[in-house]
């Protein structure tokens, strides 16, 4: 677990997993060491012009798009091509659909 405070409130989530004796760490999926403006200063003026503003916009990877939304929830297996990906989006549910790893649709989600 990681635990950490903000405004005064304590929060935790999980970053791992343990099961008979085995452990997955998986918090360098979801935390970063490194400044992620400095760790993907390859990226497009662009394209963090629509992380800032909490937008996916066609061409845009999910990497990026986590960036913009938040973690997302693929439909099915989460394999095709094209794939559909869920992200809660803080209460405004958005739908992308990504073909070779590139969205090509955005649309309201459920």
């Amino acid at each position: 677990m990681a635990v950490f405070a903000r405004d005064g409130k304590r929060y935790a989530f999980s970053i791992g997993v343990e099961d008979r004796g085995s452990v997955q760490i998986y918090s360098d999926d979801m935390l970063f060491i490194q400044n992620p403006r400095e760790l993907y200063k390859h990226w497009p003026v662009e394209v963090w012009q629509a992380v800032d503003n909490h937008q996916v916009k066609p061409g845009i990877n999910e990497l990026q798009a986590s960036f913009a939304f938040g973690m997302g929830f693929p439909e099915g297996s989460g394999t095709a091509n094209p794939k559909v990906v869920n992200y809660p989006n803080n209460g405004h549910p958005v739908a992308v659909t990504y073909t070779d790893g590139k969205a090509t649709e955005v649309r309201d989600g459920k």
